[in-house]
Formats: C-alpha cells, structure tokens, sequence
C-alpha cells in the first residue's frame, strides 16, 4: 500500500477505506475534478486539501515525466522541474523546451529541441545558447561579469561555428538574456545584483554621521586599529581589513563599547554560526549567522543599531543583496576581512571591490600579534601574502624551526603528517580536501587508529561537529564547533536516548546518543582549510598536495592559522612557489560592482 495516493498524501489507512466505501469507481474522477465539496461529505476540510493537492502533483508529475520520456529527457527530473513551474510544467516546457537548461544540460536540452524539430539559427536557440555558456563560465569561476572573448568562445562551443556564435550573441543581447557592461557581459540577476548593492553604497555614504565619536580608551590600540574604531562609530558604512592576527576581532570589541557608550546596539554578523559564537563570546554583545540576519533585522526597523559584518571576504554578492534589503535604514553598518583569505563560495568578491571603489572609508591592517614579531613564521605569513614562498630549511620537519616546507609524495605526506602529529604539541592538520589519501576524514581515521586501535570514540579524541542542530539530549551544537572527548559509555541499543559520549568544547559539556555520533561528529585531527578558517592553533601541519584547485588564498590561510609553528607538507617545493607566485583565483573573478565610476 506504500504507493496508495491517498496513503502517500498522509492519511491513515482508516480514512483512504472511508473515502472508497463513500464513493466506491467514482472516487477518481471527483478527485480529478478537485470537488472538495463532494469530498467533504466523508472528511474533513485539513484531510480534504491535502488529499486534493497531492493528487493533482502526481497527476501532474505522470503527465510529465510522459512528456520528458517523448521528448527523449526520461532522466531529467520532474520534481525540479515541478518546483519551478508548478502543474503548469508541461505546457511552459512544451512552449518553450530550452527553459529545461533550469534542470539540465544544454547536451540533452539542445538534442531534444532539435529531435522537436527547432532549426539550428533559430533565435531561441542561439539566445539559450548564449545563456547557458555565460551561466556555466560563471557558475564555474564565481564571477559576475564575463569578457567577450571568453563567452564568445564558450557559445562557439555549444554551437559549433563561429558564425553562429556572433548571431547568438546579437540574439541575446536583444532578448535581453545578457546584458553588456563596457566591454564584458552580465546576466540579468547578477547585473541588477550589482547595481542595487551599488546604489545602497552611494546612499548610505551619502548619510550624514557623527562629527565626533565617544572616546574609546584604550592604548593598546594601534593608530590605525584606533581609526577603524573612529570611523565605525562616526561613519554611516566603513570597513576595515588586514591579515590574520591584526586584531580585527579585537577592534570589534572596542566599537561595540563605543556604539553602546553613544546609545546604540551593536550587532554581530557571521557567515557562519561558529564563528558568530565566537564574535558573541568576544564582545558580550548579540552575534548570529547571515543567514539568520536577512530574516530578522527587518524587524528591528526603529533600533539604533551598529552592524559589524564579520570575515567579509565570505559572503556573496546575492547574500550581501539580501541582507542590505532588510538592514534598517538607520543602522550604522561595519565591514571588516581580509582580501588574502579565501573568496566566497558564491559570486563576487565584494571586499575587494569595496576596497577598490574608493567610496567606502576604508583602514588597512598591518600589524600581525598572532606570530612572533620577526620570527621566521611571521616572515613566512607576510611573504605568503605578497605571493612569495619565504625561504625555509627543508629538512624533516624535526628541527626547531618555527616555520619548514618538506616536499614528498602523497604516501610520504600522509606518513609525515601521521608522524609530526604525534610530535607536535597540541598540532592542527590542515588540508584542502575532506576526501582522498590526504583528506581530512581519511587523516582523522588513520590517526585514530593508531592512537587508539579503534574506531569509536576514545577520550582524549579530538572532534568536529559536522552540522546546526539540536541533538537529542536538547545541546545545541554548531558546524565547525570542536571539542575534546571527555567520557565514553558502553552503547545500549535498547536505550537509544542514553548517552554514549560526553564532549567538552570550551567551557560547554556536550552529551551525545550513538546517533548524535553517528550523524553530527567527525574526528577532528585534521579539519579542511575553509573549516579552519578564523581559528588559530600553537602548531599548525599544512597538507598541500599538488592539485589545480590550490591557490595561493589556500596556502595563505592554512599558514596563518600558526601562532608559533607551521611544517608544510607539499607536493613539490617548486609547485608550491608557482602556486603562491600566481595571483589568487580570486584576483581572475571579474565583476562590475563600481565599473561606472572606475571609468
């Protein structure tokens, strides 16, 4: 009975039988019909609606999945389609069948179209064409703007012919599917992305401030760590940013001070909920996710408030979009990063921009505290960040040296990496990749093993919780939150709610079932570089195996997150020195932002 419609709707076996006795052969076409008067004669109105609306989707997913299966797609999938168009799917895709690029590869998309009989310089054609090369340029390189020559190429590629791909240009550009900018094009929803960030910068700036802040005591600030606090707390919208260790969390906490000494509520923005913990732990002060701000801040429309958007360099041109449409318009806001560490996942490369603009007031950090003023790793760390590998005694890895590169095969870096761990006091690996011989959870197991002959948990094991949740003894944990293992219980399958591990992380004791194990922890050994990012340790082992997707952002961050020691282990010492040489990937992500007043 698992495929019944009227079980799969969610009702019990009980009202599916009351249905079929009430209405017996005629039950179909009323439910075809959506009478949920007729319906309401057996049920009641909930149970009626929800009956009503599953049948008519799987009305409309059979109807469907039949059209994709004629038009040669039987493995695109309804559902996703569904989701977009609703029941009227069909017909929309029918009208159109390049709309389908929504859930599929242009490869299939374009071979159904033509089997339809669509000819190969139809307009349509060439506009999807020309679409679906921008989309996946950017898709694949984060960025907002794609040169000529670049999407001119990439549509030559669907199409075939060169010729064509100057047609599908011109068709786009008239479709209004890309639209140009200088010399580059822009699609729609990044273009007006771009320009609505835009006019929020030149308004906000434009916003009288303070003529004078409250005076933050404190000495030990720097002149320009001093500055970041004067314009943050006189200033409508600025930004501060330097390397790791500059104090930019410390900065944080001296503006919260002054915004509440002159009557406003600092409020702390993170892209990430652990390291919203961390800011709220630091200042004293109301800290949450990005994610969580774009759904409540519109609520706080009559607040003085003062915004401080933490690790900047992270968040995306459409979350950054979002979030400026529900910051109350008197809300003084506060950007702070840094340009060398890793770019957003998603488009954009917003702080570079913004330091580029020459609109937003903006204060450079240079002094690092983290690393030892003149030690080898503080000259490591700065060399790192100008694009040159410092130079370094390659050796083992044993001396006393406070920063080395040794150079090994993928077997030989696993072997070492196992090896200083054991050596190091208190080390971090850290790794760009959680899969492979060098990804963190093979790392995490093997060392696990063999520190302790197993594979379960052990006291002592260092962990990382892998998710947001709420366990099932009520702790609520964060992704990317670590912590040792306290305490380890005998399992007792048939006590599923008792817990098997006790976990401390920080001043919090956690307690887990076996499947809050199960499901939210991983070994935390070894962790990768954009789970690192904004943590620090003493000694820090940095695995860099040679790969197409290591730039000199990755090498940077995972060195930077030393404070005494750092042993790199790397492919090659020579391709380690191209990688740092070359300009970050996120120097090639071309974007629009301020391209007007650049020009």
């Amino acid at each position: 009975m698992a495929s019944d419609p009227l079980l799969c709707a969610g009702v019990g076996p009980s009202t599916a039988q009351k249905l079929r006795d009430k209405f017996g052969d005629a039950l179909p076409s009323i439910l075809d019909a959506g009478d949920r008067a007729k319906l309401l004669e057996a049920i009641t109105p909930k149970k009626a609606d929800a009956i009503l609306k599953h049948w008519h989707f799987r009305r409309s997913h059979r109807t469907l999945e039949a059209l994709l299966g004629e038009w040669g797609l039987p493995n695109v999938s309804a559902d996703r389609a569904l989701a977009l168009w609703g029941p009227s799917a069909g017909s929309v895709l029918s009208a159109d069948l390049y709309k389908l690029l929504a859930v599929a590869s242009w490869r299939e998309v374009d071979a159904a179209a033509l089997r339809a009989g669509v000819l190969r310089d139809a307009p349509r054609r060439l506009t999807a064409a020309c679409e679906a090369a921008a989309y996946m340029s950017l898709e694949r390189s984060g960025a907002t703007l794609i040169s000529e020559p670049h999407l001119r190429l990439g549509v030559e590629g669907l199409l075939g012919s060169a010729e064509l791909a100057a047609a599908a240009l011109a068709s786009a550009l008239d479709a209004g599917a890309i639209l140009r900018l200088g010399n580059a094009y822009q699609v729609p929803g990044a273009y007006y992305a771009e320009r609505e960030v835009e006019a929020w910068v030149v308004a906000k700036v434009a916003e009288p401030g303070r003529k004078r802040a409250v005076c933050v005591e404190d000495r030990v600030l720097t002149p320009a760590q001093r500055q970041a606090v004067r314009n943050a707390l006189t200033l409508p919208l600025s930004l501060f940013h330097g390397p790791a260790g500059t104090g930019k969390t410390y900065i944080a906490k001296a503006i919260c001070q002054g915004a509440v000494e002159q009557g406003e509520t600092p409020v702390l923005i993170a892209v990430a909920a652990r390291a919203a913990r961390r800011l709220a732990e630091a200042s004293g002060h109301e800290a949450m996710t990005l994610a969580r701000a774009q759904k409540i801040l519109a609520s706080r429309s009559g607040s003085s408030m003062l915004l401080i958007i933490d690790e900047f360099s992270m968040v995306d041109l459409l979350d950054f979009r979002n979030l400026i449409r529900r910051i109350p318009a008197t809300a003084r806001v506060v950007l702070c990063g840094d340009v060398a560490q890793l770019p957003s996942i998603g488009p954009g490369r917003l702080i570079h921009s913004f330091v580029r603009s020459g609109i937003v007031a903006c204060t450079e950090l240079v002094d690092s505290q983290r690393q030892a003023i003149g030690g080898q790793l503080r000259l490591a760390v700065e060399a790192l960040r100008a694009g040159c590998l410092p130079p370094f005694r390659a050796g083992s890895g044993t001396a006393s040296e406070d920063f080395d590169v040794i150079s090994g095969s993928e077997g030989e870096l696993a072997r070492l990496a196992k090896a200083r761990y054991s050596e190091l006091p208190h080390p971090q690996i850290i790794t760009p990749f959680a899969k492979g011989q060098l990804g963190s959870r093979r790392i995490n197991l093997d060392i696990h093993l063999r520190e302790t002959g197993g594979t379960g948990p052990s006291p002592g094991a260092p962990v990382v919780f892998t998710k947001n949740v709420v366990t099932a003894l009520g702790f609520n944990v964060l992704n990317g939150q670590q912590g040792l293992v306290e305490i380890v219980w005998p399992h007792k399958p048939n006590r599923p709610l008792a817990p098997v591990v006790r976990i401390r992380s920080g001043l919090e004791i956690i307690e887990l079932t076996q499947s809050d194990w199960d499901c939210y922890v991983e070994f935390g050994y070894a962790l990768t570089i954009h789970r690192a990012q904004g943590g620090e340790w003493d000694s820090v082992i940095a695995l860099l195996p040679m790969s197409p997707f290591i730039d000199r952002s990755m090498v940077y961050t995972a060195v930077s997150r030393a404070r005494k020691r750092c042993i790199v282990l790397a492919s090659s010492v020579g391709w380690l020195r191209e990688v740092v040489a070359k300009p970050p990937v996120v120097a090639s992500r071309l974007d629009g932002l301020f391209f007007r007043r650049a020009q």
